[in-house]
């Protein structure tokens, strides 16, 4: 063994997935050989860290394999992805579904014409892949696999059009038993495993080879009585005009419906009967989501997963009291707008005839649900300091909230209000939350 990595927790908990040194440079020599001369050209740029296996392989390993040059930066948000590649030169990007969905903040131009995109940690959404297209004359090849079993299949855009099925990887032979996905052999299986081995996903075979990837095992679930695909649910949601993301959780219920379903969305402008009503020519209402938590971003990993863990935090804590909608990037930080609601409990005796939102207030409301949208990483609040009140925050204010992370831990802030610095300070936070799953 020369590598541990773990698995991402997106769908349980963390599993170690030990790898030896045949597995990980194998598997990158067989990759740069599928896919060098029209898909793999260099510099290649990734959005994803090395610590994930993903980043590992397509961002170091594959490239030093086919002797090609990789770019030293990990760039996430759009700008400094489109300014990475075209200040290095880079002619393929190495990215994820979540990563690639959020270039279309972008204009087109933006992006380099001629580079190759390859995506994985998740099903790339038809929807995406065509706006890379459209927008950026950009094709991309999905390769799907897993943490435990390595590269499995692939498949590349045509006119941003996604084929319906995967083609195995050279060396890789799959069937579909019983509607299981099965990896009959593979060089990227560890030494020990089993062959036949199981996959934790659906699949149907295609005429001629290949097969489609219908979702994992566990993803569909019984709702009073009806199947419903997780999945499928989560993509429609995700589909919805004016949604920026979406993840749902399924879970058991104690109320006799067998599985209760929450979401939690990105969705500026919309309500949770606006997202009922968009869902319901497609799915019966008993599989609607009960409960949609509006958050102003999703604690994505670095790789653009979401641990089942995170998920599930954001519907233990108390709603926010006030709706945090994101607003793009300022500067080195996040912006969020929200509307201060007039009928707010803290107003209350705060004062008597001239109602001001009191400091303790903006810190628990804005401040903390901005610096939990976006830096995911930080831990407990420790302490505020620098803090300044320049202008008063009162019923019906519609403020802007800004937060930067200057130094690890430590989160400089602002609320602006009628376009002027109302309250400014430094936030200090611990760092000693759990590290991502790679």
């Amino acid at each position: 063994m020369v590598a541990e990595v773990f698995t991402s927790g997106s769908t349980g908990r963390s599993r170690r997935a030990p790898k030896t040194a045949g597995q990980l440079l194998g598997e990158a020599r067989s990759l740069a050989e599928a896919f060098a001369g029209e898909r793999l050209h260099g510099p290649v740029l990734a959005t994803v860290p090395p610590h994930h296996i993903y980043g590992l392989l397509f961002g170091v390993l594959v490239p030093l394999t086919a002797g090609l040059t990789f770019v030293d930066a990990t760039p996430l948000h759009p700008e400094a992805v489109a300014l990475a590649l075209a200040g290095s030169g880079a002619r393929t990007l190495v990215s994820t579904p979540t990563h690639l969905r959020s270039l279309e903040i972008l204009d087109a131009g933006e992006i380099p014409a001629g580079v190759h995109v390859f995506s994985s940690a998740g099903p790339l959404p038809a929807a995406t892949a065509r706006m890379l297209h459209e927008r950026f004359g950009l094709e991309v090849t999905e390769v799907f696999g897993s943490t435990e079993t390595g590269g499995i299949a692939h498949r590349t855009t045509r006119g941003g059009v996604l084929p319906d099925r995967f083609e195995p990887l050279p060396g890789v032979a799959v069937e579909v038993r019983d509607g299981r996905l099965w990896l009959v052999a593979s060089p990227f299986l560890p030494p020990d495993a089993p062959r036949p081995h199981p996959c934790d996903d659906r699949a149907e075979p295609c005429p001629g080879g290949g097969f489609r990837h219908l979702g994992r095992l566990d993803d569909v679930v019984k709702v009073a009585g009806k199947r419903i695909s997780v999945r499928e649910l989560e993509a429609a949601l995700a589909a919805v005009d004016g949604v920026t993301d979406a993840a749902v959780l399924a879970e058991p219920a104690v109320d006799g419906r067998g599985v209760r379903i929450r979401a939690a969305v990105v969705a500026p402008g919309h309500t949770s009967a606006s997202l009922r009503a968009a869902l319901s020519d497609r799915f019966d209402p008993t599989c609607l989501p009960r409960a949609f938590r509006f958050v102003p971003r999703l604690p994505r990993t670095a790789a653009g997963k979401l641990p089942r863990a995170r998920l599930a935090e954001l519907f233990e804590r108390p709603a926010d009291p006030i709706r945090l909608d994101p607003a793009g990037r300022e500067g080195g930080g996040f912006r969020y707008e929200a509307t201060i609601p007039a009928d707010l409990p803290d107003f209350d005796g705060h004062f008597p005839g001239d109602p001001v939102l009191p400091a303790i207030s903006q810190v628990l409301h804005l401040v903390l649900p901005a610096v939990r949208a976006s830096f995911p990483h930080l831990g407990r609040l420790e302490s505020v300091a620098r803090l300044k009140f320049k202008a008063k925050i009162v019923p019906g204010d519609r403020v802007a909230v800004v937060v930067e992370e200057r130094r690890p831990g430590r989160v400089r802030f602002a609320i602006e209000r009628r376009d002027e610095v109302g309250t400014v300070g430094m936030a200090r936070f611990s760092t000693t939350a759990a590290a991502d799953g790679t």
